[in-house]
């Protein structure tokens, strides 16, 4: 009788392998959108099943939505939480709380934490909670790495709230802050190896000034420029830095990071931005080994320009101890720029007197209609490969996304462009002053487009992805499905549909929306008569996979939301 090899493995090694392979935490509670990796391998079989069950670290993971104030809603989910705990045993958890503000409290999720005696490794909450119940202080206490942020984003913390529960922690190393000040925090800042926070530079130096110890630190979303500083700051340890902001050569000027082997940086937009780093260098006299740069600006070739410098040093010595160098969405201005680019990263690869030997090089491009440059491009990869550098040439460019009454950018617009895989986005709204507002929040997107949706023109099957979220329903009822079906158009085969809709039929009008002089209007389909839509012979092809109705708060107001997330057959 024939056994298939997978069945012969051990069960130390699946477990080995589930946990490899559940990197995400599984979700539970009201959310449209969840991510049941961990689950999966216990559904297959009644081997993996019993497997999963007796390997309690796979059950360390987990993201929780508060949203139902349905009291039998509310039972069920602590329900799942409890038998969560009892399957993750004495194992430390990873904990995501987010809680709508029509949920009152933690108080059942806490009575289980104290009744099961968990411990948690890391949590994420607002502030609002964090605050709200004494009893939560002593399990902060124990925690190792902790993420805060505000319910409403930069309006969303009184500052004359202190938070305390975090000043003993004598487990604490990670901390992930958003838009609080150092005064309104107690930390053991001295004892912090790694740090993220969102705020402008100005608040950040504060934290940095009180961190003395920090190893790894990341800062995202700067939103205003420093003013002077009397003196550098001198990080000792502090060997990884990534910064995702537009104006980071202002923070680099307050700098001193000697032992900094790991840099990460967005947005190269000009050639001053590359001359602060070149005199960070120069006075952190650091042995920087790995450098990244994303969007590399096509104005100055500054990427080019300041790897060699041919009229001072002909034999190139920028970064002695560079064995890794990243440059992704790569818009050189030249043949000339990828020239010089190829002479440093040749000769580096060949070996240079005084420098160690460049191991890796990693670079894309981003889409070029100019034909001279395309075969400088194709030239370049050539003589990489001639001087001796494996590549891997993907042709592959980046996904597409149309983003449908995208607004001011935030936050929608901004994740997507900001996000790991690089997809090419682009915004469309009615509104002048909020497409203003996103060219300025979200200056990476490939492009806004200011104007009705259904004046939008595309080409066929040029699309991988269409998001509109709280957008369709403010066009008439009966031109939302014309909407839908122009959008199936444009998708390409296997590309995705992610919309929501409003549950009631016919035309509404709210008045006092945010503000009492705005009147707000809507229409809608029903559920049903949405559904229909989608079942027309014209949209045969759009497979739906996710089709649920949920409660949110939106302003002032409680609303139902239809969500529809279709996928165009190949």
């Amino acid at each position: 009788m024939h056994v298939a090899p997978i069945h012969k493995l051990p069960p130390e090694l699946m477990s080995l392998i589930f946990l490899h392979a559940t990197d995400a935490p599984v979700v539970i509670g009201d959310c449209p959108f969840t991510s049941n990796r961990p689950l999966l391998p216990a559904s297959v079989c009644r081997r993996w099943r019993a497997i999963c069950l007796s390997t309690p670290s796979l059950w360390t993971s987990l993201r929780v939505f508060l949203r139902d104030v349905d009291a039998t809603a509310q039972h069920q989910l602590t329900d799942i939480f409890e038998l969560w705990l009892v399957r993750a045993g004495r194992m430390p958890l990873d904990l995501v709380v987010e809680r709508s503000e029509r949920c009152q409290g933690l108080g059942p999720l806490l009575e289980l934490l104290y009744r099961h005696e968990t411990t948690l490794r890391s949590l994420e909450l607002t502030l609002d909670d964090a605050l709200a119940d004494p009893k939560l202080h002593d399990q902060l206490s124990k925690v190792e790495h902790v993420v805060l942020r505000p319910r409403r984003g930069l309006d969303g913390f009184d500052s004359s709230v202190r938070v305390t529960a975090w000043r003993d922690a004598p487990r604490l190393r990670r901390a992930e802050i958003s838009y609080i000040d150092v005064e309104n925090i107690d930390l053991p800042w001295r004892q912090l190896t790694h740090l993220t926070i969102h705020h402008n530079i100005d608040a950040t130096f504060a934290f940095l000034h009180q961190s003395p110890e920090l190893e790894y630190f990341c800062m995202r979303d700067a939103v205003s420029r420093p003013g002077t500083y009397p003196s550098r700051l001198k990080l000792q340890r502090l060997h990884t830095l990534r910064i995702s902001t537009t104006i980071h050569g202002y923070f680099l000027d307050g700098l001193d990071l000697p032992a900094l082997r790991v840099l990460e940086l967005e947005i190269f937009s000009s050639a001053d931005a590359m001359a602060r780093l070149v005199a960070l260098a120069t006075h952190s006299r650091w042995k920087l080994r790995r450098y990244s740069c994303r969007d590399v600006c096509a104005s100055a070739d500054i990427l080019a320009y300041t790897l060699v410098d041919l009229t001072r040093n002909p034999l190139p010595l920028f970064l002695p101890n560079l064995r890794a160098l990243t440059a992704l969405r790569w818009d050189p201005h030249n043949g000339e720029a990828l020239q010089r680019t190829l002479k440093f990263v040749s000769s580096r690869f060949e070996g240079v007197p005084g420098a160690v030997r460049l191991k890796e090089f990693r670079t894309s491009f981003t889409p070029n209609s100019d034909p001279a440059l395309k075969a400088a491009v194709r030239e370049f990869l050539g003589s990489l490969a001639d001087a001796g550098l494996e590549y891997i040439e993907r042709s592959i460019g980046l996904a597409e996304i149309l983003e449908l009454g995208c607004g001011a950018g935030v936050p929608a617009t901004q994740v997507l462009v900001s996000h790991e895989k690089e997809f090419a986005v682009t915004g469309n709204d009615i509104s002048a002053a909020q497409i203003a507002l996103a060219k300025e929040h979200v200056p990476k997107a490939k492009a806004f487009i200011q104007g009705d949706m259904l004046g939008l023109d595309f080409p066929a099957a040029s699309l991988d992805a269409v998001l509109a979220f709280y957008s369709i329903f403010h066009l008439a009822a009966e031109e939302q499905g014309k909407m839908i079906e122009k959008i199936y158009g444009w998708l390409k085969p296997g590309g995705w549909f992610l919309c929501n809709f409003g549950v009631e039929e016919g035309d509404i009008k709210r008045e006092g929306w945010f503000k009492p002089e705005v009147t707000m209007y809507s229409s809608g389909l029903g559920v049903e008569g949405t559904r229909e839509v989608f079942k027309q012979e014209k949209l045969a092809g759009f497979k739906v996979v996710v089709d649920s109705v949920a409660v949110e708060t939106v302003g002032r107001f409680e609303e139902r939301f239809h969500w529809i997330m279709a996928q165009k057959e190949a």
